[in-house]
């Protein structure tokens, strides 16, 4: 994709995640079936896979340029060793250039761009405890990426009738100023964290799949409950931005449990 059309895509989707509620979020808990146990791999999709992971790609290279790295090499080890073990046992070394950063920031948050790419706070270590409470984490952001949670819900709202007069011109190639640049439009601002939110049904979506991701590679699924029980827990006055998107965690928490005797199976049929 040219550079000009870049520029073009990402002032339409500047334009458009100006426009809130545009997305349906109906969606509440679901069982796990052999017909939802995958992501929707984004369903209908206006933007390419190629064009994502490039738009991806260059803008993580902007927030390792601005954001430092934690100090702390054995979070970056732990973050990379989780993220390689969810990839392998998913199948998924090739469906993406994946890489994870740990960035010295003491909120609680995590975050995924498309194309692979992924961010972790410093400040969510003490949510997580070890292992397998991370790739609780991880394994949701994953499945945001897997999914194309972002641009699906863009290519939703450029079928749902929002695409006016002036957005038409910036999709035939308009006025260029307008673009200003992937980092508003993926929510990136100064915390470096998803602002935007998706929808109930891709936040659902993400803890339901990426729980099963965990559990394949062999990360006990329960200590995904202890971590979204310590976000609950902390979040009482003032919700942890990692949990400020539409699904409330009782919600949330809620799915898992309905769900966790097909985690448990699937993890303990890693262990035997």
């Amino acid at each position: 994709m040219k550079n000009t059309a870049l520029l073009n895509l990402a002032a339409l989707l500047l334009c458009l995640a100006a426009l809130p509620g545009c997305v349906s979020i109906t969606s509440g808990p679901q069982h796990i079936t052999h017909n939802n146990a995958t992501p929707t791999s984004g369903g209908f999709n206006m933007i390419s896979l190629e064009e994502e992971i490039a738009l991806g790609h260059r803008e993580f290279a902007k927030v390792k340029a601005q954001k430092p790295r934690t100090r702390d090499a054995s979070k970056q080890q732990t973050a990379q060793r989780v993220l390689n073990r969810l990839v392998k046992a998913n199948n998924l070394q090739n469906a993406y250039p994946w890489e994870i950063v740990v960035f010295a920031d003491n909120t609680p948050n995590a975050f995924a761009l498309p194309g692979g790419k992924i961010g972790i706070h410093d400040g969510i270590f003490k949510y997580t405890k070890n292992d397998d409470g991370l790739a609780a984490v991880i394994g949701h952001e994953m499945v945001h990426i897997t999914a194309r949670h972002a641009t699906q819900r863009v290519s939703r709202q450029m079928t749902g009738g929002i695409v006016s007069a002036g957005l038409a011109s910036i999709i035939a190639g308009g006025d260029p100023n307008m673009a200003r640049g992937l980092s508003e439009v993926f929510g990136i601002g100064a915390n470096v964290g998803v602002v935007l939110p998706y929808s109930r049904e891709a936040e659902f979506e993400a803890d339901r799949i990426g729980v099963l991701y965990m559990a394949r590679a062999g990360y006990d699924p329960e200590e995904s409950l202890k971590v979204w029980r310590r976000f609950e827990k902390a979040g009482s006055h003032h919700p942890p931005q990692w949990l400020s998107s539409h699904p409330h965690t009782t919600e949330r928490i809620r799915q898992i449990e309905m769900n966790m005797p097909r985690y448990k199976s699937i993890y303990n049929n890693t262990r035997s």
